[in-house]
């Protein structure tokens, strides 16, 4: 078996840091998190620098740091103090500085704190503004609640918004997609994602019996959701993924999507270093007693092309046949010219200016695409 090829920084410039605490649970959600679970906050934080100083980042030396959930902001302001001064320091002189959170969770004192460690992105979870499907999301907020908080956002000086929605929910018509997309258009959000609802095992939806919507109903909604938002200025990057100007498309996740490296930490988070991608566990007592990995899985050269496949042909840009051909010492071209012959008649893949890329069409279609490369 050939060596894989060496990436051109061996060292990540990413990390993930995984803050799994929330207030409710959301009936979509299937990520490894703890409901009311705040007296462990203190014990989780001592355990999760530790993990982190055993990787032995430093100084000054990541390009982006996204801390994700649960719901980051739900914990106590000392306590968020405690995380955002540990981290700022690892990260490069404007680097990408992201956290998730809702709505509901952005108080005055938590964003004055978000500010004063630097965070320069939010990612907020509205998945609509419906307030039935509010309800059926045990949530809390309304469109006037968000624009308020954009207001006070906007004067605070945090220069990238990025708002998360959800469409294919149960009971959610087009036109209920429709108002979701002008409501949000009305914000003026620097970015936008678009997912449609995935029902995961372990979720509440998963448990009450909840189907996905079709391939055809998902593709003419996200259809409809692309149409109004480039006629809006917003530009797709990535399948799901609107960005208001290049400079607002997010960093941290187009290492995910380049396929990249990076770190991660926390209960349950998945990082990629050295050729192994590994997964920490979902046991907070586990995690407690520093038994971190529950799975590692060292990337073989065949899993290396496809994982290098299914993550950058879901950016509109696609990626480089030189890039391709440095990485895995073969020509794209040669070794799946005969497989994609029929897309690129048809005009669901590019080949040109030495760049393989999916039209809209494509990018509709990724995962048959993928099936006839891999097969």
């Amino acid at each position: 078996m050939k060596k894989l090829a060496k990436r051109k920084n061996n060292l990540p410039k990413s990390l993930y840091v995984h803050i799994p605490f929330c207030r409710s649970l959301c009936p979509f959600c299937d990520f490894v998190r703890l409901i009311g679970c705040y007296r462990y906050v203190e014990d989780y934080l001592t355990t999760l620098f530790e993990e982190l100083g055993s990787l032995q980042i430093t100084k000054h030396s990541l390009d982006t740091i996204y801390i994700g959930g649960g719901t980051p902001t739900s914990i106590d302001d000392a306590s968020l103090r405690k995380l955002l001064s540990r981290l700022k320091p690892l990260l490069k002189r404007r680097g990408e500085f992201t956290i998730e959170t809702n709505p509901e969770n952005l108080t005055l004192s938590t964003i004055n704190i978000l500010k004063e460690f630097g965070i320069n992105r939010l990612s907020i979870g509205v998945q609509t503004f419906s307030p039935i499907l509010i309800a059926d999301l045990n949530r809390h907020h309304s469109f006037e609640s968000l624009l308020k908080l954009l207001i006070l956002l906007r004067k605070k000086k945090f220069k990238n918004i990025n708002l998360d929605f959800i469409y294919c929910l149960p009971k959610q018509s087009d036109e209920d997609l429709l108002k979701d997309i002008s409501l949000a258009l009305c914000l003026n959000p620097d970015h936008m994602s678009f997912y449609s609802l995935i029902v995961e095992e372990g979720s509440i939806f998963y448990r009450k019996g909840y189907k996905e919507a079709n391939q055809d109903v998902a593709r003419f909604e996200l259809d409809l959701v692309e149409r109004v938002l480039s006629s809006n200025g917003y530009k797709r990057y990535e399948i799901s993924n609107f960005a208001k100007s290049k400079r607002r498309q997010s960093l941290h996740n187009k290492t995910y999507w380049k396929d990249d490296t990076y770190y991660a930490v926390g209960l349950g988070a998945s990082g990629y270093i050295d050729n192994v991608r590994y997964k920490n566990c979902s046991s907070l007592s586990l995690y407690l007693a520093h038994k971190f990995r529950s799975l590692e899985e060292k990337v073989t050269e065949s899993d290396d092309k496809k994982y290098f496949l299914l993550c950058n042909l879901r950016l509109v840009a696609g990626f480089s046949l030189r890039e391709y051909k440095r990485r895995f010492q073969e020509n794209f071209v040669v070794k799946y010219g005969n497989r994609c012959t029929k897309y690129i008649k048809s005009g669901a893949l590019i080949i040109r200016h030495g760049k393989v890329r999916l039209s809209s069409q494509g990018l509709a279609i990724l995962d048959t695409i993928l099936l006839d490369l891999f097969d």
